[in-house]
């Protein structure tokens, strides 16, 4: 819905609004939030996004009793820290692009008591973030990489007993994650080594590397990396999450790797890991010896599917590649391989995927996703 046509629309509207979307491009008036917001049309409203380059007051939508889903993007986000709002049947919460201070953000999710998913794309004003909740199930995050502005650099996750996924995107340089206890942490990617610390208990990661590792997280079962071709730093990862399944790989060269191929059997291999999914593929010899690794020795692999940045995938291309990765040698009889051939490929997960914990966020096959992306 466009302003400044939304008002009227509104009070033409029969029935009461359950989904409302508006953008704006210019400067929102000070009377707009509380006009729209405060029209008894709007009661029930369940779903409200919002496009707009100019300031806005989240505290005012505390007053849609019903509110579930909000998004907001490009706002200078102000909250009144002594009101009494409360956004007591808020679920999903996403803020992109929007300026808004610490102070501010810890007080919005302190007074989010059922919020179960919530996104943060590449927010500003935001330097340090602890989030502890008991009914958070999902959370994304990018700071934006190395752009400039006062972007979130540190992010402690204390309590959250029933957290199942953490969705760091790629562009998150210099962040610094901590999770002090999610037990439940199911799915969790893409770790990089942008990402300068990553503690997980008593796991601690330095740019992915493993520093500190006194127990192992068994409830991990998807991993997305952003990595080089590099086997040494990956079975040690796999070490540290043995029981994956589903392991999802963006490739990209900085240097080049051998890949002897002289490791140690992995629990992961032997008896977990179904399916590997490699995102720009590109026949280099580096590429080819990382695959063969998990064709020859993952045991109970499914599928294996490799996204190249090339034209086609014609049928000689493809007979190549299964002699260069011995696929006659499989470990896992029953493996399938699939070749897809794609210019560009996306290498973040899709908000909506964050927030729809029946979706593995980083399967893109099956994505009809158009809107706005989370990278």
């Amino acid at each position: 819905m466009w302003l400044p046509s939304s008002v009227a629309r509104l009070q033409n509207h029969q029935g009461p609004v359950r989904r409302l979307s508006i953008s704006w491009s210019g400067w929102l008036p000070e009377t707009f939030p509380e006009s729209i917001l405060r029209s008894p049309l709007l009661d029930k409203l369940q779903e409200f996004e919002l496009y707009a380059n100019s300031s806005f007051p989240l505290s005012v939508l505390g007053i849609i009793p019903v509110l579930r889903v909000l998004f907001i993007s490009r706002v200078q986000s102000s909250v009144e820290i002594a009101g009494t709002f409360n956004f007591s049947s808020l679920k999903q919460l996403a803020l992109t692009d929007a300026e808004i201070s610490d102070t501010a953000l810890h007080c919005i999710l302190s007074r989010c008591p059922v919020l179960e998913s919530l996104v943060l794309d590449r927010i500003q004003g935001c330097s340090r973030l602890q989030i502890s909740s008991s009914t958070l199930r999902s959370l994304g995050v990018a700071n934006g990489g190395k752009s400039g502005g006062r972007k979130l650099e540190e992010l402690i996750i204390e309590h959250a007993p029933l957290l199942e996924r953490l969705i760091p995107q790629i562009s998150c340089y210099g962040l610094v994650i901590r999770v002090i206890k999610a037990p439940k942490l199911r799915t969790l990617g893409y770790l990089q080594d942008d990402i300068p610390t990553f503690e997980f208990g008593t796991m601690v990661f330095e740019s992915m590397m493993p520093i500190s590792m006194s127990n192992i997280m068994r409830s991990v079962k998807i991993l997305a990396l952003l990595t080089a071709p590099n086997l040494d730093l990956v079975t040690g990862l796999l070490r540290c999450f043995p029981c994956v399944e589903k392991l999802y790989i963006v490739s990209y060269t900085r240097m080049i790797y051998k890949n002897m191929q002289c490791y140690a059997p992995l629990e992961c291999l032997d008896q977990h890991l179904k399916r590997l999914q490699i995102t720009n593929y590109e026949e280099k010899r580096a590429d080819v010896n990382f695959v063969k690794f998990f064709v020859l020795n993952a045991r109970v692999l499914e599928s294996v599917k490799l996204i190249v940045r090339t034209e086609n995938c014609d049928a000689k291309w493809t007979a190549r590649q299964h002699r260069k990765l011995q696929v006659n040698n499989r470990a896992s009889h029953g493996a399938r391989f699939e070749f897809e051939a794609r210019k560009w490929s996306p290498s973040s997960a899709h908000m909506k995927h964050i927030h729809d914990l029946a979706m593995d966020p980083f399967d893109i096959s099956s994505c009809r996703c158009h809107d706005v992306a989370f990278h």
